[in-house]
């Protein structure tokens, strides 16, 4: 994620804004190889954005907190992704929970969907102290 933003950033894909964001960085969205994610495909939804919503969109949708359950083994993923991009700044659970909240609002027609992401919503509210204790701020 750290490599793509860079890249686009101050370039005609972020068009004025920090970078450019890939809509959904879920896992199916990445290429694999030995099990290291070395490409995303699926750039076509592409859009200007912040760092900050693409990292808490890739640490919701890539990470995947809720996987891990309440509590430690959920922060502890969520720093390794943060720690490896580098990131250092404030926001990232807050933009995470916005994230979800926007899921939530593009999915409403779906009740299987719409029900999955208010569990996901959930755990990251029942986390999301633990997460910013953990998370460099």
């Amino acid at each position: 994620m750290r490599a793509v933003h860079d890249l686009t950033q101050g370039t005609e894909f972020a068009a004025g804004s920090e970078v450019a964001c890939h809509p959904n960085l879920s896992q199916p969205n990445f290429i694999f190889r030995d099990m290291i994610p070395v490409a995303i495909i699926d750039w076509d939804g592409t859009s200007p954005g912040t760092r900050l919503a693409n990292f808490a969109d890739f640490l919701w949708a890539f990470v995947h907190p809720a996987v891990y359950g309440d509590g430690e083994p959920a922060a502890r993923m969520l720093r390794v992704a943060a720690d490896a991009y580098g990131w250092s700044g404030p926001g990232l659970v807050d933009a995470m929970l916005t994230t979800v909240r926007n899921f939530q609002a593009v999915v409403a027609p779906d009740r299987g969907a719409m029900d999955w992401g208010l569990a996901e919503l959930a755990h990251l509210e029942r986390n999301a102290d633990l997460f910013r204790a953990r998370l460099p701020a």
